[in-house]
């Protein structure tokens, strides 16, 4: 018979697995950071979401439990509830089977076994392991390709008391030491290792011995960690890793699948520069406000909107090293831009923004609304209904704020307002349908923007996907093109004479951002 549990996880459960394991990647312990990913916060880690599912097994399973098989399919962040849902699997005698959903979609799978699944399980030979280099306190950022075909890396472990606490907490006090050891260690491998920093989990199978599984945890067990496969087109990785004590005795042999996660890095000024015939000095056009433009697409933008003489005051919520490198790369023109912190969705904040440029006497040539929230996958059920009505009610008010409180500063005889769309809307992908609906209401918008303020000109800007923060994913580098070829276009298209009043929908190609 198969059995639900609800679970929810907040972030100090989150930083006591990071004490335990010794996983202190910035994904899950820096919320700051954490909020300029792709995933829009922290996250919680995968071990520790094995951790509470294997809570959730009878005691005598979870006891017995000497092998796992882990698949991850999306991020669980804390904060928001999920459900395990546990039975016998009918599938293979011996084994449980257990799901965690969340967002109408299954986010991570887990085949638990009593015996261990050394025929699938990839065994390192023992090795000489005298250079065994310390265990790391900040993760690490490696070349992936050098490490591949390279000899396996022998690096310290050792478990934090704190574990035994997060198996409590979760009622998973019942599980195999070693199992428990096991996946903390993962967690580390991957977080703070290979690939370290830009880390991603997304499978695992775990294996301990009969011997190893009762015993207390010993100080000084080693890793030895090989990468075995590398793709460089989606960044994924195979390693295989064993965990051995001081004396030699292997505790747990682990194949582990991981992403290494794209790091977008700033926008390149000299791809954002206009022909010298299109140029024009910096800060000889109008002002342009463009809301959330620290980094990503809104910094190219910014960067291409001064390269054809505009202006630029620029918002930004959170990624404040973010705006003082965007004024950095602006180079001599960096006095023709200001930033402002100023949440999209602070309603007294937007106002106040208003009311300074007003007593300044400031017009707007134009307005960008490019604050955007991370889509994470979504499935349309009942149960996500009221998640999605959310994602949309954030998203809408990303615009309607900012929108609201500077469209009387739009000059309505020249100016022009920007409601960045995506391409989505021409090709719905399954998994975000509470990103279309969000940028069906932006269109919606700019729409009544259009009939309301004549003389506007309002353009629906859907563009390809891009290399952005937002699609720094597993399989998001694949057909994306580059920020600054899509900035480029764009505002070169806003720099010219043919946009008419009304509603304009620019929905670019690769081949002609790329051309």
């Amino acid at each position: 018979m198969r059995s639900e549990r609800e679970l929810t996880f907040a972030q100090d459960d989150i930083d006591l697995f990071a004490e335990a394991s010794g996983d202190h990647n910035p994904l899950h312990v820096e919320p700051e950071l954490a909020a300029r990913s792709a995933f829009g916060s922290t996250v919680v880690p995968g071990a520790l979401l094995a951790i509470a599912m294997l809570g959730t097994l009878p005691d005598d399973a979870a006891r017995s439990v000497r092998s796992l098989r882990l698949s991850f399919s999306g991020p669980v962040l804390p904060g928001t509830t999920v459900a395990v849902n546990v039975g016998p699997s009918t599938r293979a005698r011996g084994a449980w089977e257990l799901a965690l959903t969340g967002r109408g979609k299954t986010l991570v799978r887990m085949r638990a076994r009593v015996a261990r699944a050394d025929s699938v399980l990839h065994q390192p030979g023992d090795r000489d392991a005298r250079a065994l280099a310390a265990m790391r306190t900040a993760p690490a950022e490696p070349s992936i390709a050098e490490l591949v075909d390279a000899p396996p890396r022998f690096v310290e472990y050792r478990i934090g008391d704190e574990l035994q606490r997060v198996a409590a907490r979760w009622g998973a006090e019942s599980v195999a030491p070693a199992v428990l050891e096991g996946l903390a260690w993962a967690s580390y491998v991957v977080g703070m290792e290979v690939p370290g920093r830009h880390g991603l989990f997304s499978g695992l199978e775990l294996g301990v011995g009969e011997e190893a599984a009762d015993g207390v945890p010993a100080p000084g067990a080693r890793q030895e960690l090989t990468v075995r496969d590398y793709d460089d087109r989606t960044g994924q990785l195979q390693i295989d890793a064993r965990l051995v004590t001081a004396a030699g005795t292997a505790r747990c042999v682990a194949a582990i699948e991981c992403f290494e996660l794209v790091d977008t890095g700033d926008p390149d000024p000299a791809a954002l520069a206009p022909a010298a015939a299109d140029a024009a000095p910096a800060g000889s056009r109008g002002l342009v406000a463009v809301i959330g433009g620290s980094r990503g697409f809104g910094a190219a933008l910014t960067l291409a909107l001064l390269g054809h003489g505009h202006r630029l005051r620029v918002t930004y919520a959170s990624s404040g090293d973010h705006a003082e490198r965007l004024v950095a790369l602006a180079g001599a023109g960096r006095d023709a831009i200001a930033v402002d912190r100023v949440d999209a969705r602070d309603a007294e904040a937007m106002e106040a923004l208003a009311a300074e440029l007003r007593a300044a006497g400031e017009r707007l040539e134009g307005l960008v609304l490019n604050a955007a929230l991370p889509p994470l996958a979504m499935g349309l059920t009942a149960a996500s209904g009221g998640e999605l009505a959310a994602y949309l009610a954030d998203s809408v008010r990303l615009a309607a704020v900012p929108l609201g409180a500077l469209l009387p500063l739009v000059d309505r005889d020249r100016g022009w307002i920007v409601f960045c769309s995506s391409s989505a809307l021409s090709a719905p992908p399954r998994d975000w349908p509470h990103y279309v609906a969000a940028k069906g209401a932006l269109e919606g918008l700019a729409g009544w923007v259009a009939q309301n303020a004549p003389g506007i000109r309002v353009v629906v800007l859907r563009p390809p996907k891009m290399r952005t923060a937002i699609t720094s994913t597993p399989g998001g580098r694949l057909g994306a093109a580059s920020v600054e070829s899509v900035a480029a276009w764009t505002a070169a298209r806003l720099a010219g004479e043919d946009l008419d009043a009304g509603v304009t929908v620019l929905e670019p190609s690769l081949a002609e951002v790329r051309a």
